[in-house]
């Protein structure tokens, strides 16, 4: 069993940016990959995005 790697996005608000439409998806789509960590600017937004994402935000 290969191991997956581990990637963390900074700027990952669910209301604007890149990440939104294009790294989070892309990395929650590859099977190698997952996603361990979004960082924002905004309490909410980085509540709202680990929910979407069946994630808890610490």
């Amino acid at each position: 069993m290969s191991k997956k790697i581990r990637a963390g996005i900074i700027g990952g608000s669910v209301n604007n940016g890149w990440a939104k439409g294009t790294h989070i998806p892309a990395i929650e789509h590859l099977n190698e990959m997952e996603l361990t960590a979004v960082g924002t600017s905004n309490m909410e937004s980085a509540e709202k995005r680990g929910s979407l994402s069946g994630r808890s935000c610490v």
